[in-house]
């Protein structure tokens, strides 16, 4: 009876796997934003349109716990709660650019085009923009544990008129990064086989 036990036991030992699943969440908003050009090298030669500024802001996506963890979803979600434009300033569209692998933004383009991993623009004064993607999407391969995720706000105006950076135009907004990470593992110990047990013996 207890051989049978340990065997049974064993067993499920041997075919026991477990998913283990947590979220971080991170959340900025216009007051830890770097204000600058568009951090974007256009067509990857290290110069920036002149009338492409707006709000840069880096998350550094968390650290691994455990080596069977992987990052399994990213959603970025963009929530405008205010706008206000006190310039002459023309403001055409509003770019949302995602970068990866950037260096914490210090001032104009410093980030080649290569690291962008989403860019699409909307109207002006968009009331809320959510961003979501799944990194089962190849261009997300790359978001790993400990990594700069950068997400930048960039209203588009007239050369040289920069309205965010000359504070001719304001934005209040909240981004919320929200990072799934599971953690998978199989355990497959190796263990002595159960010496033959007579039969009143003990064990």
């Amino acid at each position: 009876m207890v051989r049978h036990l340990i065997i049974v036991f064993l067993f499920l030992l041997t075919n026991f796997s477990f998913s283990q699943v947590r979220t971080v969440v991170l959340t900025q908003n216009q007051s830890n934003a770097v204000k600058g050009i568009d951090r974007k090298a256009w067509n990857g030669m290290g110069i920036v349109s002149g009338h492409s500024d707006g709000y840069a802001n880096d998350f550094t996506l968390p650290p691994r716990m455990n080596p069977c963890e992987k990052i399994t979803n990213v959603k970025v979600n963009i929530n405008i709660t205010n706008y206000n434009k006190t310039s002459g300033c023309p403001h055409n569209n509003t770019y949302f650019n995602l970068l990866y692998g950037c260096s914490t933004y210090s001032g104009g383009a410093t980030c080649p085009t290569s690291n962008v991993i989403y860019e699409n623009s909307y109207p002006v004064n968009p009331p809320g923009t959510t961003l979501n993607f799944n990194t089962s999407d190849p261009r997300y391969n790359k978001l790993d544990f400990g990594g700069n995720l950068s997400v930048d706000i960039i209203p588009v105006s007239t050369p040289s008129c920069n309205p965010v950076t000359n504070e001719g135009l304001t934005y209040e907004y909240t981004t919320t990064v929200t990072i799934t990470i599971q953690e998978s593992s199989k355990t497959t110990p190796n263990f002595n086989p159960v010496a033959a047990v007579c039969s009143g013996a003990t064990m």
